[in-house]
């Protein structure tokens, strides 16, 4: 069954928190700007994964985002989200995504609180998106981004007679927070085979080193926009030290600190986009104190890449559709890991066909291919999106459908190690 609601003894408190979602949506809250959206998404396994391994998933999801300008400079950002999941009664996410105070000013603003910041510019793996956590331990797959405590600065300088748009951000994360992972019977657990995972007990370095600082500066010449980065702070990616006690096995992350440097850029060329992510990465072990075994080895420095395009079609079948074929390849110039460590994209294809179907229908089709040339393995999607009524332009129904294929003779298959996970998947969204 795609959608088991009834399996919850819960299942009456989301779909009261779906209604007052929906009630409130469009109503200004004593002056505040209200948007979001909420969803119901169902999820089947294609394939028998064993009795320890759940088969069906569904899943309420609010994301609420208020603001609140208290003069011409000033404004408060609160951003709650709930992530409720039937088959399991569980409440999987219920700290606010984001929460700040802004203050801007014609030539300078400055941010403080919970922050999501993104450096992005590629769709595969953003090697350049570094300051904040992922979501792990909800989708390991597909990690979204969690918020971070930070202070943010940014200077906006004025326009030279070739650069514009320019800016200059500084960056200061006073508090370092631990990433969980998947456990029990999620389809990605790192627990399956027996072994048990210290996420909130994790070696990492204490006080004042654990903070962190960043500096960016960006700007556009002509048709591109570039930036370059710099950061040093405790890595967001850990290593684990696998450790036995009392007959069990035990994975504990390792927060090492690094400083990287790099820079990324987007050039459209007419109906093309070239985009480049790049930065290398240089770990330090210090200030992690005893509790490091002798085993465990700190990565050596590495450097990560990304580069690929976009390229778009028009009017290609039905009037004012629009089909864009994205292409990209992911690598690093260090093949090989240290125990304990799995960094993904290291020689990955990644090529997506998107059609829009044009003012006919608000329909959107995706075809995804993700393929890792070192160990020969993939992953293909089919996404569909459909906003069925003009008359509910905020309603859209998304299906999607995934197979997963492993490598056959590899030890370190990522898909191997989590088998059988290809699904299909149904999802409502009204967006407000």
């Amino acid at each position: 069954m795609l959608f088991t609601l009834t399996r919850s003894r819960h299942s009456h408190l989301c779909l009261a928190l779906l209604a007052v979602a929906l009630l409130l949506s469009p109503l200004p809250l004593w002056g505040w700007e209200t948007r979001g959206s909420v969803s119901l998404e169902g999820v089947d396994y294609l394939f028998d994964r064993n009795k320890d391994r759940r088969d069906e998933q569904a899943v309420f999801h609010l994301d609420l985002r208020l603001k609140h300008s208290l003069d011409e400079n000033f404004s408060v950002t609160f951003r709650p989200e709930i992530y409720y999941e039937f088959t399991k009664d569980r409440i999987l996410r219920y700290e606010p995504l984001e929460g700040y105070v802004d203050y801007e000013s014609s030539s300078w603003d400055f941010r403080f609180g919970q922050v999501l910041e993104s450096w992005a510019i590629t769709d595969t793996f953003n090697p350049v998106d570094i300051l904040n956590r992922r979501d792990l331990e909800r989708n390991l797959l597909r990690a979204s981004k969690l918020g971070e405590v930070m202070l943010r600065f940014r200077y906006f300088l004025p326009d030279g007679d070739s650069i514009s748009n320019q800016t200059a951000s500084f960056y200061v994360l006073p508090l370092f927070r631990e990433t969980l992972f998947p456990k029990g019977d999620d389809p990605y657990s790192f627990e399956r085979g027996g072994g048990r995972v210290q996420d909130r007990d994790g070696i990492a370095p204490k006080g004042v080193n654990q903070m962190g600082f960043a500096v960016r500066y960006s700007a556009s010449w002509e048709s591109m926009d570039f930036f370059l980065l710099g950061y040093h702070g405790v890595t967001r990616y850990p290593i684990f030290q696998f450790e036995r006690v009392r007959g069990g096995l035990f994975f504990r992350p390792v927060y090492y600190l690094v400083d990287k440097a790099g820079g990324g850029f987007q050039w459209a060329m007419g109906d093309w986009l070239m985009k480049l992510e790049l930065v290398r990465t240089w770990p330090n072990g210090k200030h992690l104190g005893s509790s490091l075994s002798q085993e465990t080895r700190i990565p050596e420095p590495f450097t990560q890449y990304v580069v690929g395009f976009d390229h778009s079609f028009y009017d290609l079948g039905l009037d004012n559709s629009t089909l864009t074929w994205t292409l990209e390849y992911s690598g690093e110039d260090k093949s090989t890991n240290t125990p304990g460590e799995s960094r993904p994209f290291k020689s990955d294809f990644f090529t997506q066909f998107r059609y829009e179907f044009g003012n006919i229908s608000q329909m959107v089709l995706s075809l995804n291919l993700a393929y890792d040339i070192m160990i020969g393995e993939s992953i293909t999607d089919l996404i569909f999106e459909w906003k069925p009524s003009r008359d509910f332009e905020n309603l859209k129904l998304i299906f999607q459908a995934e197979y997963q294929k492993a490598a056959r003779n590899e030890e370190n298959s990522f898909l191997r190690f989590f088998p059988n996970n290809s699904f299909v998947s149904m999802k409502t969204e009204w967006s407000f």
